[in-house]
């Protein structure tokens, strides 16, 4: 049986119940410390960078992780 054909009212719930009602939210020209500041300081597993009127992308953790892993490594070869 697959998790989506149970009856189970935990996994009943909407998708929309998990969803942060207010996402903290930056400008999508911020600097990438203040993106990583506000993970940080929100506890929250992702901002949304906006371009009014609309969203733009999302930024997490892990793009933040991947960005300064690729920043480590130019600079390594830059050094060699």
């Amino acid at each position: 049986m697959l998790i989506s054909e149970t009856r189970d009212p935990v996994l009943s719930e909407a998708a929309a119940s998990l969803l942060n009602q207010r996402p903290p939210t930056v400008k999508a020209n911020c600097l990438l410390p203040e993106a990583l500041e506000l993970l940080l300081t929100t506890d929250q597993d992702a901002v949304i960078a906006e371009d009014p009127p609309r969203s733009f992308g999302i930024i997490t953790m892990t793009t933040l992780m991947r960005v300064l892993r690729t920043l480590m490594r130019l600079q390594l070869l830059k050094s060699a």
